[in-house]
């Protein structure tokens, strides 16, 4: 299994945010939509991680729903935060 994370697009700084969410799938792949992953089926832990996202520039909440712009990254490859085991 690999692990990815979940990155959302912001549309106040036009940018991705890290949403905190940290999914092992048996897929590999460096980064796809979630659409792409999940079809119309997000899962709920992502849309309540969502929910409670702020964009660091503008403190305002991001509220993403789009699927399409939203993102899995596998860990220490595109996403910043390192993997479990990873000193």
């Amino acid at each position: 299994m690999i692990d990815y994370d979940l990155y959302v697009f912001c549309p106040h700084c036009q940018g991705f945010h890290d949403a905190l969410v940290r999914v092992p799938r048996q897929e590999t792949f460096e980064v796809l939509r979630v659409s792409d992953v999940y079809g119309k089926d997000v899962p709920a832990h992502f849309r309540q991680a969502i929910s409670e996202l702020r964009c660091p520039d503008t403190n305002k909440p991001i509220n993403q729903r789009d699927a399409n712009l939203m993102v899995l990254a596998e860990v220490a490859k595109w996403s910043l935060r390192r993997k479990k085991n990873a000193a």
